[in-house]
């Protein structure tokens, strides 16, 4: 957490400045250049007549990117770790998860319910070493890639330390301040973003961390409780009182535990779904997906300039609430009700339920971790690869180039 605030002070400073800076090309002397934010003199020779019309032309369609946009923000540095609504559909995803055998075990009573007990203290003991391990372990390697020159630091306000044995006792503070509960439970607990200055992208460790713990808690409470109604009722009570109090992550996590309980009341039912079953549920995915696209709130500036499209959600966006990013009460619900769509229609369910993506869902968060590494890595090596054939490139080639570079540069 101390490294993201110290980015964003220095952030905060040069936007006090008035200077459009790009953070990227400040770490270019060691590394190479990173991104040039302006065009030389002799750029417009490398793109053709067509292609700059084309260009022109989506601009005045799309009216994307606006006037100003592209300067440089307080929040800047968050734009390559954001996940928005997939996190909060993660953290849904997580609670379902964790608590759906339990469950299924409370449903059938004695003695089946009492296997609930040694299975969570098992969870306990093992959930900790498995999120927690693998981050120390990926920012240990960042860390000495880092000091060595292999790659830029992915934090772009890095300062490393004068020696190695000085960086090594940095990094060890750094990894008590995530995983120790005295620094990193009330912000994990209320949302915070808890990063490390070795690698912004495990911020959401600790609050998975302390929303399973919450499950598990649940699970505890549930094996007394009998009747199926009041769990679920005190699950809706809780899980909205969190979110109202701005514990978005908390809510997303209970709201997938009452999600699990409810399929296992479907499938006691076994009940064929109505062609207007599918009709309302097709119409709630639609509306979680349109939702899932409101923008970042998470700086005075985005707040204050213009959301077409998402006017009415910005306007009844509760800004009262303690939430670093107040997008995160709508992208909550949308990652909810998507989860929930999702699995009342056939069709869309099937998708997920194939071997690729059955395989995808099985190393998403061994990429999750790297991902951002990576592209450090390799990222920087195909931006120079393909700004050198850009010149050459025909229509076709031209767009390639262009998804290709953006996605590369995204989180560059």
């Amino acid at each position: 957490m101390n490294g993201a605030n110290g980015r964003l002070s220095s952030d905060c400073e040069l936007a006090e400045q008035g200077e459009s800076t790009d953070l990227e090309a400040m770490t270019g002397t060691d590394h190479g250049e990173i991104f040039q934010p302006t065009l030389s003199a002799d750029a417009p020779s490398r793109f053709s007549h067509s292609q700059l019309q084309m260009l022109s032309t989506i601009h005045k369609l799309l009216r994307y990117p606006p006037q100003g946009s592209l300067e440089v923000r307080p929040t800047s540095w968050l734009d390559g770790v954001r996940g928005g609504t997939a996190v909060c559909l993660f953290f849904v995803l997580s609670g379902y998860v964790l608590t759906h055998k339990s469950l299924r075990w409370l449903r059938e009573g004695f003695p089946e319910k009492l296997q609930v007990y040694p299975a969570i203290a098992s969870s306990l003991f093992r959930r900790g070493l498995r999120l927690y391990l693998p981050p120390v372990l990926l920012t240990f390697c960042e860390m000495l890639a880092t000091r060595c020159g292999v790659s830029p630091p992915l934090n772009f306000m890095f300062i490393p330390e004068p020696t190695l044995l000085a960086q090594f006792v940095d990094w060890l503070k750094e990894i008590n301040r995530f995983v120790n509960p005295v620094y990193n439970f009330p912000g994990a607990v209320q949302g915070s973003a808890i990063g490390m200055k070795y690698d912004p992208v495990v911020w959401t460790l600790p609050l998975e961390y302390y929303g399973s713990l919450l499950c598990y808690m649940f699970l505890f409470v549930f094996v007394r409780i009998e009747k199926v109604w009041l769990r679920m009722g005190l699950l809706t009570f809780f899980s909205g009182s969190f979110l109202l109090i701005g514990s978005w992550n908390l809510f997303c996590f209970l709201a997938g535990m009452l999600i699990a309980d409810f399929h296992l009341i479907q499938e006691e039912n076994d009940q064929k779904p109505s062609i207007q079953h599918g009709v309302i549920w097709t119409t709630l995915f639609a509306i979680a997906f349109y939702v899932a696209g409101l923008p970042s709130l998470g700086s005075p500036i985005a707040r204050m300039q213009p959301m077409p499209g998402f006017e009415i959600l910005h306007a009844l966006t509760p800004m009262n609430l303690s939430m670093e990013d107040h997008s995160r009460f709508w992208w909550s619900i949308s990652g909810v009700l998507m989860l929930l769509a999702i699995s009342q229609l056939p069709r869309l369910k099937k998708l997920f339920e194939t071997n690729f993506c059955q395989y995808m869902g099985k190393i998403a968060f061994s990429l999750y971790l790297i991902h951002e590494f990576c592209l450090v890595l390799f990222g920087l090596s195909l931006q120079s690869f393909m700004m050198r054939l850009e010149p050459t490139a025909g229509t076709f080639g031209y767009w390639l180039l262009c998804v290709t570079e953006k996605e590369t540069m995204i989180y560059i």
